[in-house]
């Protein structure tokens, strides 16, 4: 529930493509079925206020949330498009778009993101059905993209409006052309070759009669070749690794023999930082996403199992975020939140006391948790906000 982040991100995008913004403030990551309570009570608000244009209706989110806009999309057919950020699918195949869905997919995954290799997969998928689509990697890890990522995503929904309508409008279409021309320029710069390649082909797909407006450059079969085959073996890599980490997980979780002990995990992330630290080649950029991954399934799995009161379970997943974690603040306001889930209020403050110590400094992450609410105004907790900003 950050729809504030994500109305700041979209603002220029929304100013530039003249497109009103509407983000509901009590969604978050969890069942499908209760955010799609959630969107039909804001949608059915916006029907009754807005004379809403019924072929230019796109929607948007990040990570859990993107997986949900595909989901809404697939289901409702009155939404033209879906920018996705961060993360590709919903976890239930049968709501995957299918030959017969009709919306636009612009994706968008940083190289360093635990999704990148789902969404270049999501990409083959997208080629397979022949939805429209376009995809953007930039230079970043899991986190909402730019304003400017943002922006070209828009435009390149409204542009393919304006191929689909086959009238004299081409405003959006020639905007989005200069985008895409500095983006394939940089890709070949950078020597990025099948993302060139990728780009180029999902922009004469839409746009095949605009082709001359852009500038192609010359490629060898042969090295791209090579670059193709070196991305399959790396996605084919990674993917093995993070099915390894998911079965030591559960190992772990449930002691079964040969399970790894929490400092196995801290071994082998300190394994991958190492490499991480090697600089910027695509070993190191798989290294900081193998991290990250295994970072989001900790956190992930705690959450999961706090809100379903697995509180061992629980535990054993934030005593693996303490073994991975530099900073130790938000492990011990973990602990802090698990033993409030319990009622053991002393054990909460003495937490959050330890993670004050390592460096929590907002008052704002204590008094907005809603495990804390039931300790307003006990000694112990209004001690720890003593000298919080």
């Amino acid at each position: 529930a950050r729809s504030k982040l994500a109305i700041e991100k979209f603002i220029p995008a929304a100013q530039t493509c003249h497109t009103m913004l509407v983000c509901p403030d009590q969604s978050r990551n969890g069942p499908f079925n209760e955010n799609l309570k959630i969107f039909e009570a804001v949608y059915a608000d916006l029907e009754k206020k807005f004379a809403l244009h019924p072929e230019k209706q796109f929607l948007t989110g990040f990570s859990g949330g993107s997986r949900l806009s595909t989901y809404l999309a697939v289901r409702k057919r009155q939404f033209n498009g879906v920018i996705g950020c961060g993360a590709g699918m919903p976890s239930n195949p049968q709501y995957e778009p299918s030959v017969i869905s009709n919306f636009g997919y612009y994706g968008i995954v940083g190289v360093l993101d635990m999704n990148y290799t789902e969404m270049l997969g999501v990409e083959k998928f997208m080629d397979t059905i022949q939805l429209d689509h376009c995809f953007a990697f930039p230079d970043m890890a899991h986190a909402w993209p730019s304003p400017e990522e943002l922006t070209q995503a828009l435009t390149w929904q409204l542009a393919r409006m304006e191929q689909k309508e086959k009238g004299d409008a081409h405003f959006f279409t020639d905007k989005y052309l200069e985008y895409a021309q500095t983006q394939l320029d940089k890709y070949y710069e950078q020597n990025q070759l099948v993302d060139y390649q990728d780009l180029w082909e999902s922009i004469e797909n839409i746009f095949p009669e605009n082709m001359g407006l852009l500038t192609v450059q010359e490629m060898g079969a042969e090295l791209l070749k090579s670059q193709m085959e070196e991305r399959e073996k790396l996605i084919k890599n990674e993917q093995a690794v993070i099915a390894d980490y998911y079965k030591e997980f559960d190992l772990g979780l449930y002691k079964l023999p040969r399970y790894k002990p929490a400092s196995w995990w801290k071994t082998e992330f300190e394994k991958w930082t190492a490499i991480e630290n090697e600089g910027s080649t695509d070993a190191a950029r798989q290294a900081s996403r193998i991290k990250n991954f295994i970072s989001g399934l900790f956190h992930q799995r705690f959450s999961n199992y706090a809100e379903a009161g697995e509180y061992e379970k629980a535990e054993w997943a934030v005593s693996l975020i303490f073994e991975i974690s530099e900073q130790k603040a938000y492990p011990y306001f973990l602990q802090a939140k698990l033993a409030a889930l319990q009622q053991d209020y002393k054990t909460a403050e003495k937490q959050l006391k330890l993670a004050v110590k390592h460096g929590l400094g907002k008052k704002a992450y204590l008094l907005n948790e809603p495990a804390f609410q039931p300790m307003h105004g006990r000694k112990g907790f209004d001690g720890v906000l003593e000298g919080l900003e």
